[in-house]
């Protein structure tokens, strides 16, 4: 046999080995999730539950202050086959961290949540969900990691967080609103400084992207700023989900691969 033909037919065989093995797997696989964020928990866990949302609402002005000092974070595991094991979240304007304390909270609305001495606690909506959370980089970055295998598929897991000041004599910035640290609202596409979200997954593949600046309207942003009397609703902070899609191969781009390079090698032996 001569050695072009030897090479053809290892090339036959290595090429049937990996049809064989990408046939066996799913047509399709994406790594996803859907990120949000609220001073209120019930927004978050049924936007539209009106009589939750309306008995929320009916707080005072400096009760709205430590709600929006202490937001929510919502994570969704949108993903078909990837539990995700890790979620961070970098605080975005460092003249910030994330704190412990969480001032204020028996005024809250969030006042049954109790404090445990870690940086991120699990809301009330979602029970069950076993996890770990801490700071790094001097309290600029927060990690929570999931146990028991990660937040499955179709599973939702929502935090509060606490937002304090680099500098604790400065009172009004131990108050500071997540949507001027998190991000710059209605900043326009500038999202420079803002908080990056990132995500590791059971595989240990990891993706990461920035948040945007949302826009909110002006009486929304005036309502957190500026005192109101306690006969004026609070207002809402209506954000879009974010989509977090990290696509892995496909079997029809891996068998390109593949190809590509046993066509290679074939030449290399000739």
């Amino acid at each position: 046999m001569t050695n072009s033909r030897c090479v053809a037919r290892r090339a036959f065989l290595s090429l049937a080995v990996v049809m064989t093995t990408l046939l066996s797997l799913p047509a399709t696989s994406t790594q996803a999730a859907t990120i949000n964020f609220s001073s209120l928990e019930t927004v978050l866990a049924d936007p539209g539950h009106m009589s939750a949302k309306m008995y929320a609402l009916w707080t005072a002005w400096f009760t709205q202050v430590y709600e929006y000092n202490t937001p929510f974070i919502e994570l969704a595991a949108d993903a078909d086959d990837q539990p995700i094991t890790e979620l961070s979240l970098t605080i975005g304007d460092t003249a910030y961290n994330f704190g412990t304390e969480f001032a204020g909270k028996a005024w809250t609305n969030a006042s049954h949540v109790g404090i445990t001495g870690q940086p991120a606690l699990l809301g009330m909506t979602t029970p069950g969900i076993a996890f770990n959370s801490f700071v790094t980089d001097g309290g600029d970055k927060l990690v929570i990691q999931f146990l028991n295998g990660g937040l499955q598929p179709g599973q939702v897991a929502r935090f509060q967080v606490d937002i304090n000041s680099d500098n604790p004599a400065d009172k009004k910035a131990n108050l500071a609103s997540y949507t001027e640290v998190f991000f710059d609202a209605n900043g326009g596409s500038n999202i420079e400084g803002n908080s990056i979200v990132g995500l590791g997954f059971s595989n240990g593949q990891t993706t990461s992207v920035q948040l945007p600046n949302y826009d909110l309207s002006d009486s929304m942003m005036a309502s957190v700023s500026t005192p109101r009397s306690y006969n004026i609703m609070q207002m809402i902070d209506p954000l879009v989900p974010l989509n977090i899609t990290d696509p892995i191969p496909e079997p029809a781009t891996a068998l390109l691969a593949a190809l590509a390079m046993l066509g290679l090698g074939g030449r290399r032996r000739e």
